[in-house]
Formats: structure tokens, sequence, C-alpha cells
């Protein structure tokens, strides 16, 4: 019940958030950004959101490829739209999909469910890492580029170095064979533990183990990987370049870098769709680098529009493979072990 009011909450802030900032900029002003659309640069923006969308699926190819699961490729990016689409509506801080995509594999492939799981979480963890990476160059360059308060600055430099310990502390533990998730899973006292809380900790802990098999006996494959990752910022570093001409804003690789980091940083926070969180982190980007907050606005519309096409077709595809409950996937890995 307290899981439903925090979704439903986190909602409908998020709505009021979206009225206020639309309402702040205007909605002739917003529109007015789209007075120079072009349908090349259009054309140009959606092309690269493929190409995006395919490098993150080659990732995942190539992660278990390595393992020895040779699933066909154009499969596996119909998975991930599935998976994109119920992470988008979760209030999970852009998560929520990843089962989808794990059951996908066992049930068309006979895939193990944790080597499943585990492939994805590793694919997941090199694109979380990236975002946050990305997010953390776009708030050091406002930081360098503008004159903000000292309290500001040391809050937003607290902020940045808490979220790369983390994430090295989630590397280094699952390096080290000690889990990350189940750890703190383990926080919740026994006797609270359902029979279904139990089963899921296994599971997340054979999954941690074969995250740990793969990052100490697949270094090549992670070098790879991570390489990867690397021609995905060129990509979106482009894709930014674009949707920032398409609002009639001439970018600058710093402004592509804050724009970019910062639809990272929103896309983290955990409101189903980054609702009204995107729209707000945008204008305040705009507003702060002396530009127009409608600009702003505008291209958070633009990347949500994006978002909403990937969703309503990973959606279609579920209604068309029909997908079982949670509980359910996690209960066909009972089988397994």
């Amino acid at each position: 019940m307290r899981k439903v009011f925090a979704a439903i909450a986190s909602v409908v802030i998020g709505i009021a958030l979206f009225v206020a900032v639309v309402g702040s900029a205007g909605l002739h002003n917003i529109l007015g950004s789209f007075k120079d659309f072009s349908v090349i640069y259009l054309a140009l923006f959606l092309f690269v959101s493929f190409l995006i969308a395919c490098t993150v699926t080659y990732r995942w190819w190539v992660i278990l490829k390595s393992e020895g699961f040779h699933v066909p490729f154009i499969k596996l990016a119909l998975y991930r739209t599935m998976g994109y689409a119920v992470s988008y509506v979760t209030p999970s801080a852009h998560l929520g999909g990843e089962p989808v995509m794990a059951y996908m594999l066992h049930k068309k492939h006979d895939i193990p469910t944790s080597r499943a799981f585990s492939s994805v979480l590793i694919a997941k963890s090199l694109e979380i890492a990236a975002d946050i990476l990305f997010g953390c160059i776009g708030v050091f360059l406002i930081l360098l580029r503008f004159a903000l308060p000292k309290q500001m600055i040391l809050f937003v430099i607290s902020g940045l170095a808490l979220a790369i310990i983390m994430l090295g502390l989630f590397f280094t533990r699952l390096i080290k064979g000690q889990g990350f998730f189940s750890t703190v899973m383990k926080i919740v006292p026994y006797p609270l533990r359902s029979t279904y809380f139990k089963l899921l900790i296994r599971r997340v802990r054979e999954t941690e183990l074969c995250i740990t098999s793969f990052l100490r006996n697949r270094a090549e494959c992670v070098l790879f990987a991570v390489s990867i990752s690397a021609v995905l910022w060129a990509l979106m570093g482009l894709e930014y370049m674009l949707a920032l001409r398409l609002v009639g804003f001439d970018p600058t690789l710093r402004t592509i870098f804050m724009a970019g980091g910062f639809v990272a940083i929103s896309y983290l926070v955990p409101v189903p769709a980054a609702i009204g969180v995107l729209e707000a982190g945008q204008y305040s980007i705009f507003k702060v680098i002396g530009a127009s907050p409608h600009t702003g606005v505008a291209l958070g519309l633009l990347i949500r529009a994006r978002d909403l096409l990937w969703t309503l077709l990973g959606f279609i595809l579920i209604s068309h493979y029909g997908i079982k409950s949670i509980r359910g996937i996690l209960e066909n890995g009972k089988q397994e072990s």
C-alpha cells in the first residue's frame, strides 16, 4: 500500500511541477522555439536516436556472447525496447524493465534465470555509470562557468562525490564477490522476510555471483563494453546537438554536456517518466546560462516525445508477447537451482 501511495504521490508531484514549469515558461513561448523547425534535423535526430538504441543493444549482445549465449540481435533489440517501456513508466530511477528483459531471454532462449539477469544488470550498470559520469561532467561545467553561492557549490560537490563513491563501491563489492543489492536487502529484519522476499534475495545473490564471475574472468569483454559506452557518449553528444538545433538554439560543446547531463540526472530521479523533473531541469539550466528558459522546456518536451515513441513501441511489443508478473518471473527460476 505504501508503494502505491508513493507512486501516486510521485506522479502528482511530477505533474504539478510540469504544469508549473510550462506555465512559467509560457506555452506560446515554448511553441515559438520550434518556429525554425527543420524536417532534416528531425530525421537526423531520430536516426541518431536509433543508432544509440542499436549500440546499447549491441553492448548487451557482446556481453551475452562472451558468456556463450547466442541470441539474434533483432530479438535483443525487441526485448530491450520492451524493458525500456516498463522502466519509463516505473518510479524507480529509470529501472524496472530489467525483469522483463531477463524473462524473455529465459523464456525464448532457455538461458538460466540468474545468467539472464546478470547480463541485463551488467549492461544496465554500465549504462547508469555512463549516465552518472555524463551528469557529473555537466554539473562540473556549470560550476566552472557560473558563480554560485558557496553553500550551493559545497552541496553540489558533495552530491557528485557521493555518486562517484557509490558507483565505485558498487563495482568494487561485485568484483570482490561480496554483493551489493543482496547486502542491502539483508538489512530487512529476518522475521519480516516473506517467502517471496527470501526467494528474491537468493535470486539476487545468484545473479551477483554471475556478475562477479563476468567481471573477474571477462576482462577483455568488460573493456570492450566500456569502449562501446565511449561511442555512446559521442552519439549522445550528436543527438543533443541536433535536438538543440531543432529548438532554435546554437549549441556549444559545453551546452551539449550541460543539457545532456541534466537529462541523464533527470531520469535517475524516481518519478515515472521523469515527469516535470526533465522539464524543470532544462528550464533551470537555460536560465542559469542566460538563455531563454522556454527553449530548455522545449528541449525537454522534444526529448520526452522521442522517449514516448520508444515507450509506445515497447508496450505494443509487450502486448504481442504477453508478460507475466515479476513474481511469476522469479518463481520460474525456482525450477533451475
